[in-house]
């Protein structure tokens, strides 16, 4: 397993930094055994420079102390390591979300990739990001480099917002973290690799269906995440099958029924579902299955990836004293069609952000902002290129929902 993981690095890694200009090229192997041996190092999810310094202090010696600094500088100015972040200032009454989807890291590693969600995190450095959800397609064919490739990102995710817990970055699979070569072999395999990276990331087995509870200005909410790809398979008839398994449905009721979650949660409050394929691609989206997985009356959100591209934010539903909402997130790396190789579209990614209003307990009125980031080709963010909507929800004796969209 050893030699299995330092194969991975190494060959990784090679492809990351053989095209640095900052690192000399023809010591490249000795820099890569360093590389290999930093991520070795790092078992936290969170590792200062002065941490790791002392980690590689093994390893030093006169002739390749000098080296060793290098990567631990270019380590940090790839934000691979973490800076001791300056003070943001906290809101209690509102949280923010990154929403980031179909990232869709290759097997060939592109060094423009890494630069690219680069550039797209520091647009957000100086920003309090409170949750991380990842909708699915980290990867482009579920292979295991890829999934090594997408903990790189990770590294560097962490980099810009150390404050983050691994418990806050909501991650779930997509259609394309299914590996249907191995699907061939065994239908159960095609989530082994995305299994074994969610245990190494977490340190802990988890199912691609949970639930997470969390708190937001005195109020506990779940986030819920949903697997919409369990029928997918290698077959061409269900290839691009999206489902939501009554298996799913029946475990979200037993969430709600469970009497310490039903005292806890309130039927005003707000729920939040992440979930890879958007409601009207999912095959048994109906009202009744909206119904069963949206429970109990309040604010639901539904955060989905899937489609590349920015969508509109879309209310689906406003009765029994309920409203639903989809969000739908573009794709920050994804390769447009009729470009050139090493050409990427507009790099496109969320920040959502909920403010509880609300004047008392019997009515609540929550404000949701939503801004669609998209940088042009050269990463630059401009102003006119970020969508921008407001909707306000408010549930007391009615249902009441202003919508509109922000001109910048």
């Amino acid at each position: 397993m050893q030699n299995d993981i330092k194969h991975d690095l190494n060959r990784i890694l090679h492809e990351y930094i053989k095209n640095s200009d900052y690192l000399d090229q023809s010591n490249l192997k000795s820099y890569i055994d360093i590389f290999v041996n930093a991520f070795k190092s790092i078992s936290e999810w969170s590792i200062s420079k002065k941490k790791l310094m002392k980690k590689l202090s093994s390893q030093q010696t006169k002739e390749n102390k000098e080296m060793i600094n290098k990567v631990i500088t270019y380590m940090e100015n790839e934000k691979l390591i973490t800076k001791i972040p300056k003070k943001i200032t906290d809101s209690k009454n509102e949280i923010k979300i990154l929403h980031l989807s179909d990232i869709q890291i290759g097997r060939d590693i592109d060094r423009l990739l890494f630069i690219k969600l680069n550039e797209v995190l520091k647009n957000l450095k100086d920003i309090k990001i409170d949750y991380v959800f990842i909708t699915g397609d980290l990867t482009s064919e579920g292979e295991k480099d890829e999934f090594a490739k997408f903990k790189l990102f990770l590294y560097q995710l962490n980099g810009f917002f150390p404050h983050l817990k691994k418990e806050d970055i909501i991650i779930i699979p997509g259609n394309h973290d299914l590996n249907r070569r191995l699907s061939k072999i065994q239908i159960n395999l095609k989530y082994k690799n995305f299994n074994n990276f969610i245990k190494e990331f977490y340190g802990y087995e988890r199912k691609n269906f949970y639930v997470v509870q969390k708190h937001f200005n005195n109020l506990t909410f779940p986030i819920i995440a949903l697997d919409s790809n369990t029928e997918i398979t290698h077959n061409p008839l269900t290839y691009h099958r999206a489902f939501i398994t009554g298996e799913q449905i029946g475990e979200i009721i037993k969430f709600y029924n469970q009497k310490e979650i039903s005292t806890e949660l309130s039927e005003d409050q707000l729920k939040i579902y992440c979930v890879h394929h958007p409601p009207y691609v999912l095959e048994n989206f109906d009202i009744g299955i909206l119904r069963n997985l949206c429970k109990g009356g309040g604010l639901h959100i539904i955060f989905h990836g899937h489609t590349h591209s920015f969508e509109t934010p879309t209310i689906l539903y406003t009765r029994d004293n309920k409203i639903i909402m989809a969000i739908g997130c573009g794709s920050p790396t994804t390769k447009a069609k009729k470009r050139l190789p090493g050409q990427y579209s507009k790099a496109q990614f969320n920040l959502v952000t909920l403010k509880d209003d609300s004047p008392n307990e019997n009515s609540k009125l929550y404000n949701i902002r939503i801004k669609s980031y998209i940088l042009d080709s050269y990463f630059e963010l401009k102003e006119k290129n970020i969508n921008e909507y407001l909707c306000t929800c408010n549930i007391g004796d009615k249902i009441e929902i202003t919508f509109k969209q922000l001109i910048n």
